[in-house]
């Protein structure tokens, strides 16, 4: 295999995240993206396809749900106990498959494949290649995502609890709820707008980039005994759709997501969750973990506490799947406090450029590309190994 070189990197980010600039699923930014990242798979040799998939705006997801969910608060002063709490129970059932009702607009999966006969393992690299709507305030869209799920279960209960009898001044406690239902919700339906949309230069151009150099770096002299995949996914930001429609082609797979790469210490995503919690593959983990050593690079190991990687539906499919990161150190006292409740490493995203319109290019780091290249292709070694 060749050496990676950071520069070739680089470039490739400021083309996705400068020259075609917001990347948003289902626009010419994104369509633009997808082509450049075929002509690059093309010209290092690679065996091109293009996996077409429809996908739901995650902003019109969360405003549609938002609003159902306020009526039927506002209606539960009004409407009979048991008729609000059937209501109330059909709508979070509505909420839940709204991202199937609502899939009306189209992206793609772009995978270039080096192969060579009798390859025993597969290995799949992935990158998403979209970018993100921007939150009015990413501490606000952070806070709401923690206390929606909790406010609306205590919803429930209180409605039961009123269709048991137990309540009896029903005006009191609702207009009580108002005073943190309303507001929450309100705020979710205005955080995000479509019409501000990140650059993505660290999100996730930066995982692109490195995604693509590794690629040529591996062309000029393809691994024996393994399949290598690399896979550019559409429309993360929308609900990791592109993950999804390739999940049944990665089962049996070792992969390798890269996502935001280009700011901090490189990071190993252990798992996913809070409440409902999902661990990455252990054999991957540990292989990144040697492949680190051997190039004298510092891993860290991470629990993303709200953050879905692109990895979680490989995992359900039956592959064994992590994401390399990067982030800031500081340890926050949220992550703190689940230590205690048995979350080990606990991470909430430091980056301050996050799904923001100043996520540009001269925020990310070239040594940071070049660290995750190296380490990337130190991992396919080992497999072959």
């Amino acid at each position: 295999m060749g050496e990676f070189e950071p520069r070739r990197a680089f470039e490739h980010l400021d083309k996705l995240a400068y020259e075609i600039g917001p990347r948003l699923s289902g626009t010419r930014g994104e369509r633009l993206a997808a082509e450049y990242i075929k002509e690059q798979f093309k010209s290092y040799g690679m065996k091109v396809e293009e996996e077409k998939f429809a996908f739901a705006s995650s902003t019109l997801c969360s405003k549609v749900g938002s609003i159902l969910l306020l009526s039927v608060f506002i209606s539960s002063l009004f409407l009979e106990p048991a008729i609000a709490f059937i209501c109330s129970l059909a709508t979070l059932a509505v909420v839940r498959v709204l991202p199937r009702l609502l899939s009306f607009k189209r992206s793609k999966n772009v995978v270039g494949t080096l192969k060579k006969e009798n390859s025993k393992v597969r290995v799949v690299i992935s990158a998403h290649y979209d970018s993100a709507p921007c939150s009015i305030s990413r501490r606000v869209g952070l806070t709401l995502r923690a206390i929606m799920p909790p406010l609306a279960v205590f919803f429930e209960i209180v409605l039961l609890a009123r269709v048991l009898g137990i309540i009896s001044s029903w005006s009191i406690l609702w207009g009580a709820l108002a005073v943190v239902y309303i507001p929450v919700f309100c705020l979710r339906i205005v955080n995000i707008s479509p019409r501000r949309v990140s650059p993505g230069a660290n999100d996730n151009a930066s995982g692109v980039a490195v995604m693509l150099e590794v690629a040529r770096a591996m062309s000029d002299s393809p691994p024996d005994g393994i399949e290598v995949s690399f896979v550019a996914f559409g429309a993360e930001e929308q609900g990791l759709f592109g993950a999804r429609a390739f999940s049944k082609r990665a089962t049996n797979s070792l992969v390798v997501n890269l996502d935001t790469l280009g700011v901090g210490h490189l990071c190993i995503v252990e798992g996913n969750g809070i409440m409902t919690r999902r661990a990455t593959s252990p054999r991957v983990n540990q292989a990144m973990f040697k492949a680190a050593q051997l190039v004298g690079l510092e891993l860290k190991p991470i629990w993303a506490i709200f953050a879905s990687h692109d990895h979680l539906p490989l995992l359900s499919s039956g592959a064994e799947a992590t994401t390399l990161t990067a982030d800031l150190d500081k340890k926050k006292t949220f992550e703190k406090i689940l230590g205690i409740f048995g979350i080990k490493n606990a991470h909430l995203r430091r980056y301050r450029y996050l799904h923001d319109p100043e996520d540009l290019p001269d925020k990310v780091e070239l040594a940071n590309l070049e660290r995750a290249g190296k380490l990337v292709l130190e991992f396919v070694r080992s497999v072959k190994e």
